[in-house]
């Protein structure tokens, strides 16, 4: 079993992309990986740790007073030298 950490940002979708802190992003179907969640800091990253690879998944962003946003990805993978590749999601949300 080969784990991996899914990182990035959570932006206000404004059109200045302000970071958004406290925004729970959460794992919410993804076999194995469902339920892991990290909350965003002051510059609105998050880091959600051992994550299995190959395992699409289903993530949502949500915080009070912003639309929640939904996002699947396919899975994480390794580059050519055997590091995780494709393990950024970034979201934007929109004031309510």
């Amino acid at each position: 079993m080969v784990l991996a950490p899914l990182s990035g940002q959570v932006y206000e979708d404004n059109g200045k992309y302000t970071a958004i802190p406290d925004v729970t992003v959460e794992i919410i179907d993804g076999a194995y990986n469902t339920g892991k969640r990290a909350m965003t800091l002051s510059n609105g990253f998050y880091n959600i740790d051992h994550l299995r690879m190959a395992v699409p998944f289903t993530a949502r962003a949500s915080r009070p007073g912003y639309q929640t946003q939904v996002l699947t990805h396919p899975g994480l993978t390794d580059d050519i030298n055997g590091y995780p590749d494709n393990n950024s999601l970034h979201f934007y949300l929109k004031r309510l």
